[in-house]
């Protein structure tokens, strides 16, 4: 679903194009996440 969203407004990027920022975006979602908590639990 997100390849086809981001081909509609990049027509000619390649599935590697778009796919590369993404694995990477996920893989650093763990890190996001605990960093979200460990500054609400400050508050």
């Amino acid at each position: 679903m997100i390849m086809s969203v981001i081909r509609k407004f990049h027509a000619d990027a390649t599935d590697e194009q778009i796919s590369a920022p993404i694995k990477i975006w996920l893989a650093h979602a763990k890190e996001r996440m605990e960093r979200h908590r460990n500054t609400n639990q400050e508050f």
